[in-house]
């Protein structure tokens, strides 16, 4: 009898156990990340995919999605615009994802994009910024990130406004030279600046697309230098935004301001190349950082834990590229797939369009109010808006818009005479209290 009742009880173990295992795998669903892990873009895009794998843990801490569904993420790596295509053909075919969190780059995106909308899929944009990916009709897109076009802008307005009067000029005194990718990225981002420093009726002088295959950029630079710019923007991605840094200086070559509106000018990479010349670069994208007394203690606690949990996962602080890419999943995760229990995307998309998350609820600068399917811009967030940072030791400081600013922008010195001291930051960030 003894041993009957140890075989019973060992069998209802097996059975409670097997009862256990299959509830939770029932309870398991599986969401893409589609980043360029490889390949000239993979440096932001793993510390996308990172952000998003963060968000992905809170959420599950916190019961997963769609009525208690425990997240497991599958990655596809969207090293160039076929791999992109092909890698989200193959997550919904052969891994039956309907949700996807991607891609940061608009090159890449794009296809991908179109690969999930024709399939019914919904795709959360984090990063890529190209103006036409939420005007081709895709009602299954839904991007946090702003515009190419509104950083464009954004360099316009900060150049015109705050550059120039700290030199004394007028606008019309600024000379600007544009040196951008001759890509869709580069094009909404650069063109715009292009168009709309001239609209603030800045001297706009040069306008320089050139190729991502480009390594030697003294001879553009020689040229540029002929020109004696004021401002010069670099609208680039990580090593060739630095190799255009590093030849910059070794011709001379020193304009009042430099700008970057891409990923060279706030990934830690750039400081470990350039060292104290990294210091007084402006970046202009979106971000995070801005000053603590705008957000609310609800974003104070998201954003904390993120840091903590990041840190502890990847060994590093996260950098601006996982923010962006964190606060793109968490609304997603938290505030949008939190809301259903049915893996509807028609339904979930209605959702994305109701929800209404203020700027205050994160530490980016922006809110999220996804713009309906019948809107010509379906599905961008129209409470996105790119910030102005300064980078000193490898940190970047929000200057504008002012709401947000932690600090004042400084004149850069020129090379050479950039180091910054510790007193020297905590200076001017006591200017703002």
């Amino acid at each position: 009898m003894k041993l009957s009742k140890k075989i019973m009880g060992s069998v209802v173990v097996i059975i409670l156990f097997f009862c256990l295992s299959t509830f939770g795998y029932s309870q398991e669903i599986k969401v893409g990340s589609v980043h360029p892990l490889t390949g000239p873009r993979a440096l932001p895009g793993i510390e996308s995919h990172n952000g998003t794998e963060i968000a992905v843990d809170m959420q599950n801490s916190l019961g997963g999605i769609l009525g208690g569904k425990r997240i497991r993420i599958v990655k596809g790596d969207a090293k160039d615009p076929e791999a992109a295509a092909s890698e989200t053909e193959r997550l919904i075919s052969t891994e039956g994802v309907k949700i996807i969190f991607g891609t940061y780059s608009s090159t890449c995106g794009a296809p991908a994009h179109q690969v999930a909308g024709r399939r019914g899929v919904l795709y959360f944009e984090n990063i890529a910024t190209e103006d036409t990916l939420t005007q081709r009709g895709n009602k299954f897109l839904i991007r946090f990130n702003n515009k190419g076009s509104q950083i464009g802008e954004m360099i316009a307005d900060y150049s015109a406004n705050f550059i120039a009067p700290m030199y004394n000029k007028k606008p019309t005194e600024l000379k600007m030279v544009v040196v951008r990718l001759n890509d869709a990225w580069g094009t909404a981002i650069g063109g715009t600046a292009v168009k709309k420093s001239k609209e603030a009726k800045i001297n706009v002088v040069g306008d320089f697309p050139y190729d991502l295959s480009v390594i030697d950029f003294k001879a553009m630079l020689i040229k540029i230098k002929s020109l004696d710019p004021d401002v010069i923007v670099f609208n680039s991605y990580a090593t060739d935004g630095i190799n255009l840094m590093k030849a910059a200086r070794s011709i001379d070559l020193k304009p009042k301001a430099i700008i970057g509106s891409g990923v060279w000018a706030c990934i830690p990479e750039t400081g470990k190349a350039l060292g104290d010349d990294a210091n007084y670069i402006y970046d202009i994208e979106s971000g995070f950082g801005v000053n603590p007394k705008y957000i609310s203690e609800k974003a104070k606690k998201i954003t904390a834990e993120f840091e903590k949990r990041y840190k502890e996962k990847f060994g590093v602080e996260p950098p601006s590229n996982s923010y962006l890419a964190f606060w793109s999943a968490w609304i997603a995760l938290h505030e949008i797939l939190t809301k259903t229990s049915e893996l509807d995307t028609q339904k979930i998309r209605i959702i994305a369009s109701e929800i209404d998350i203020s700027e205050k609820d994160t530490n980016t600068g922006m809110g999220a109010k996804y713009a309906p399917t019948d809107h010509p811009d379906a599905g961008h967030n129209l409470k996105s808006t790119p910030i102005v940072r300064q980078r000193f030791n490898d940190k970047l400081y929000v200057v504008y818009p002012t709401k947000f600013a932690v600090c004042k922008g400084q004149k850069d010195p020129g090379w050479g005479k950039k180091k910054v001291s510790d007193e020297q930051i905590i200076n001017w960030l006591k200017e703002m209290k």
